[in-house]
């Protein structure tokens, strides 16, 4: 694990007062791109064919900034002001965390020592008013933009982008594995038959911020991604694979041209001159799980409130391929809900909940920010047993959510929807199955070195007689397995059966009738000693 935190000044005295790139208004850049100077001039892309529209509403301008510098054509995308911090950690060794009720028990001790349980007293009516009526003078106009005497252009980042307002950080996980406990209401169905976990496992986990904070402007510019991401159930015995997003067996994995369609930045690794392991060197990989990026702006103040308020997500998926059903959905409810009753105990977990008869108090109106959002998703899978299974084709989705309310828009080609057919066509398989399908002589060596048969027995419903003999009851444990296997392995049992009995006849149609009658004689004679 290596983690490394430094101020850049250190750097920047390293070069020549000749090769440090300081522009018209003082402010010094260094070679590495970002999207300061395009998000603080609030101007269109060049070459955009919607430039029509306002900046804000505009994805084809978004989706210039989060592509790869090298399509960036502007100069001051490939340079970014000096940060005044710069943090970087990087994690190359498996991370294992465990969830279960003894840790939050503890976890939930821990909060009841810092966390005060006096309710603070209620404010007054006319000091709700006024604030509602303050919120409602800043809902008038959201995206009101407030004149600044700040000038500079195209060559020049702005004056207030000093260092100390300047953070870079990323993170680098090469695998991360989280196990949950099926908590259920009642500590004592925890474990024994019925203990159960969730597991999910990431791989290749990338996170980079680069942060402006200061009176004109606030930006966060996040990118997160995951190589592969894997949630497995396990009950008992029994592995159930709940998501699967990255590597899916079965689909098509779409690539162009052997080059990856994301970009996974590592600004903050490369100030620092911190070396990554090749794990997460993802552009000659073209599956991934999960890329995401976040760009949030807020403008400069207007007294103590801030009005110009827009964001933009971009949201990729690789192929995935979900499995869930109704038990699972509880497990997860009732987890959720022992959670909350053991961190915040029944008094403050009731106190959540909406009580009926009283009328809850008028909510805040606050200046709503205009968001963007896209979604890409390679395809894949998705039921819920028994009764919906939907194909999902390689697909584009574009919402956007304002003071005008939400819209969606998409167009899907080749979507598949089945209903009420799932039960039929994909049992759910039992717990004897991995059994059932290894041959008849090794289940039964497995089979004779077991101490004890009557639970199989029980769950087979075979009555046996007192007094029975290990073996026969081993050999009908074995037979009542064979009929649990699936229908295509005893397919392939019947036909290689029906072969080997053509290929015997075969042979015994070449021999010539002394063969033939020394053969029936030897059978015969073998039959009499069998029956003596």
């Amino acid at each position: 694990m290596l983690i490394e935190q430094r101020t850049t000044i250190a750097a920047s005295d390293k070069l020549a007062a000749s090769e440090r790139n300081v522009d018209s208004n003082g402010i010094e850049s260094i070679p590495f791109s970002s999207n300061f100077h395009w998000i603080a001039r609030k101007c269109h892309r060049s070459g955009c064919p919607t430039s029509h529209a306002p900046l804000e509403e505009c994805a084809w301008c978004w989706n210039a900034c989060i592509e790869k510098p090298t399509s960036s054509t502007a100069t001051n995308d490939t340079v970014m002001p000096l940060p005044g911090s710069v943090f970087s950690l990087s994690i190359t060794d498996p991370i294992e965390i465990s969830v279960d009720r003894n840790h939050l028990e503890a976890v939930g001790y821990l909060l009841s020592m810092f966390i005060s349980t006096s309710k603070k007293p209620n404010q007054s009516k006319d000091a709700n008013t006024q604030t509602i009526q303050n919120n409602a003078s800043e809902e008038e106009d959201p995206h009101h933009t407030t004149s600044s005497d700040e000038s500079f252009d195209s060559d020049s980042f702005p004056s207030y982008m000093q260092p100390d307002a300047i953070y870079i950080s990323d993170i680098h996980i090469l695998k991360l594995t989280i196990r949950i406990h099926a908590l259920r209401p009642r500590p004592e169905g925890d474990f024994g038959l019925r203990f159960g976990f969730w597991e999910l496992n990431a791989t290749s986990i990338c996170c980079e911020d680069q942060h402006v904070d200061s009176d004109e402007l606030q930006l966060h510019d996040a990118t997160f991604h995951i190589g592969s991401l894997q949630c497995l159930e396990y009950k008992g015995t029994c592995e159930h694979s709940i998501v699967t997003v990255g590597h899916v067996t079965g689909l098509p994995a779409k690539s162009s041209s052997g080059q990856n369609d994301v970009y996974v930045p590592s600004t903050a690794s490369q100030i620092l001159e911190i070396p990554l392991s090749s794990a997460f060197d993802v552009g000659t990989d073209p599956s991934y799980a999960l890329h995401a990026r976040l760009i949030y702006r807020v403008g400069p103040k207007d007294g103590k409130q801030r009005k110009e308020q827009n964001g933009f997500v971009s949201l990729k998926t690789g192929t995935f391929d979900v499995d869930m059903d109704h038990s699972l959905i509880g497990g997860i409810t009732s987890a959720v809900n022992e959670t909350k009753l053991i961190l915040l105990g029944e008094k403050d977990a009731a106190a959540t909940k909406p009580k009926k008869g009283k009328i809850a108090p008028p909510k805040k109106l606050k200046a709503k920010p205009l968001w963007l959002l896209q979604v890409a998703t390679k395809g894949g899978n998705l039921s819920y047993q028994p009764l919906v299974k939907v194909k999902l084709p390689a697909s584009r989705y574009q919402a956007k959510k304002g003071t005008d309310g939400f819209s969606l828009n998409t167009f899907l080609n080749g979507l598949g929807v089945e209903y009420g057919q799932s039960l039929l066509e994909t049992p759910t398989p039992t717990s004897l199955a991995p059994i059932s399908i290894l041959p008849e002589s090794i289940r039964l060596h497995i089979l004779l070195y077991l101490d004890d048969l009557t639970p199989i027995e029980k769950a087979l419903k075979i009555k046996r007689k007192k007094k029975t003999s290990a073996f026969l009851r081993s050999h009908a444990v074995n037979k009542k397995l064979s009929k649990l296997q699936p229908a295509f392995n005893r397919k392939i049992a019947v036909e290689e059966e029906t072969h080997r009995r053509n290929d015997l006849l075969s042979r015994l149609q070449s021999l010539d009738v002394e063969s033939l009658e020394a053969l029936l004689a030897i059978h015969d004679s073998f039959s009499k000693e069998t029956k003596g």
